[in-house]
């Protein structure tokens, strides 16, 4: 497969994340760990997605900031096709009303396994993570998006189901429908914007 190949049908991930009542700012509380869909948190009582989404926004747009997603972190993207990822969205199910929601992504990320010290050391010493961008690459939906206002079977790559394989990978087509439909469903979003203009001066600057 030739690398532009790699890089139009790569272009995004589409990956769960276990529910956080906490919006991933702090630890989960104990009901989220029962009713996690992922059986490590359920058996250790632990997880290591409470803070994706857990930065200061009064910090520079330059500083990193990490995020597990779980079936990235087992069974990580060859490189080729790692490099290629440009975006990675993250949804989760709601327990409470058994509905999944598009909760934010990391755009221009580096994907490999990493750890960092955990800012809430009673709850975990470590944080094992694998996806990281700087903040100002970050968005966090404060109104999380049900995935049913945008038909997301329809938007993923053909015949792929959600979750199929873990995670999905979204080809360019497939990264920027998503990309508009938050545009649609959520039109004042100024960061989101930002990151979508260089998403695509990016697309057209590489001719994918």
């Amino acid at each position: 497969m030739k690398t532009i190949e790699i890089s139009k049908n790569h272009f995004g991930i589409l990956t769960s994340i276990d529910w956080n009542s906490n919006n991933w700012q702090a630890a989960p509380t104990e009901e989220d760990l029962l009713n996690s869909s992922f059986g490590f948190a359920i058996e250790n009582k632990v997880t290591y997605t409470f803070m994706n989404f857990g930065f200061d926004n009064q910090l520079s747009g330059d500083n990193l900031h990490s995020a597990l997603c779980p079936h990235i972190y087992s069974r990580l993207p060859d490189p080729e096709k790692r490099d290629s990822v440009k975006i990675v969205f993250m949804k989760s199910k709601n327990y409470h009303d058994n509905r999944t929601y598009l909760i934010g992504y990391y755009s221009f990320p580096k994907i490999y396994h990493h750890e960092k010290p955990s800012p809430n050391i009673e709850f975990c010493e470590t944080l094992y993570v694998c996806i990281e961008s700087k903040i100002r690459d970050i968005v966090f939906f404060d109104e999380f998006i049900d995935l049913e206002e945008f038909d997301i079977t329809r938007i993923l790559p053909q015949n792929r189901q959600m979750g199929q394989m873990g995670y999905n990978y979204l080809t360019v087509n497939n990264s920027l429908e998503i990309l508009d439909s938050v545009d649609r469903i959520r039109p004042n979003i100024i960061k989101h914007r930002s990151i979508k203009m260089r998403l695509l001066q990016y697309i057209n600057s590489n001719k994918l």
